[in-house]
């Protein structure tokens, strides 16, 4: 075993300290702390620091995008689009009758400005540029378009309550199926986002429901989702 004198020693514990620190945070990435959604916890709407966002996003589509992702994220981007509209005819339809949706409708502006950023950074097409009313390119929204939100659907509000709340499980359902199916992490971070908003609309919906004592039966989520989605614990983190 080498011996070294014992000045030397000393000088060899600093290097060798020094050059582990080094190592770690060369190659160690820090994990960013602050979280784009704020819960009001007085009224269950989010709130989206579209900074804080921006930076996270560009952030991890630095480390790569992944083409794979893309057909979920447009899925996703359109179900957005799709609930957006939604909300606007229901309020033309039935003006202020429905309190609750003119509270969204002011939150879906933030989120349509967070939807961009998302595409922005993912370098994804906006598949929804300039659209017609009920017009999307995935089949699978056009269909719940078709079903739930389409002219003439609606007797009455709570025809229409119903009918939004579906459009709103349906945008959860389509993050929860297509997150473990992601590769980027930016795309991966993107749909957390998209699940944070779309599980607070969805739940406001159906505490209201709730309270309003309509039932409400799942439509897309399996029971067990459906369940776990809108347990106590859940309703209460949103007032």
């Amino acid at each position: 075993m080498t011996r070294y004198p014992k000045h030397l020693r000393s000088v060899l514990v600093i290097l060798t300290g020094g050059l582990i620190l080094w190592s770690c945070t060369s190659t160690v990435e820090p994990e960013p702390t602050a979280n784009p959604l704020h819960v009001d916890t007085t009224n269950g709407h989010t709130e989206i620091d579209t900074a804080v966002l921006r930076d996270r996003m560009e952030g991890y589509a630095i480390q790569g995008r992944d083409t794979r992702d893309i057909p979920f994220m447009v899925r996703l981007v359109e179900a957005e689009e799709m609930g957006t509209e939604a909300i606007a005819i229901m309020l033309n339809t039935y003006d202020s009758g429905i309190e609750i949706l003119a509270d969204i409708a002011e939150k879906e502006r933030s989120q349509a400005v967070a939807v961009k950023i998302i595409i922005d950074a993912l370098d994804i097409d906006d598949p929804y540029p300039e659209p017609e009313l009920g017009e999307f390119l995935d089949s699978t929204v056009s269909a719940v378009w078709n079903d739930e939100i389409a002219e003439g659907k609606h007797a009455n509000a709570i025809d229409a309550l119903v009918a939004i709340t579906r459009v709103f499980e349906f945008q959860l359902k389509q993050v929860i199926d297509a997150r473990p199916q992601l590769h980027s992490r930016a795309a991966k971070y993107a749909a957390e986002v998209m699940y944070g908003m779309n599980a607070n609309h969805f739940r406001s919906m159906c505490r209201y429901l709730r309270n309003a004592g309509i039932p409400y039966s799942p439509a897309f989520l399996t029971q067990e989702e459906f369940d776990e989605e809108t347990t106590a614990s859940n309703y209460l983190q949103l007032g």
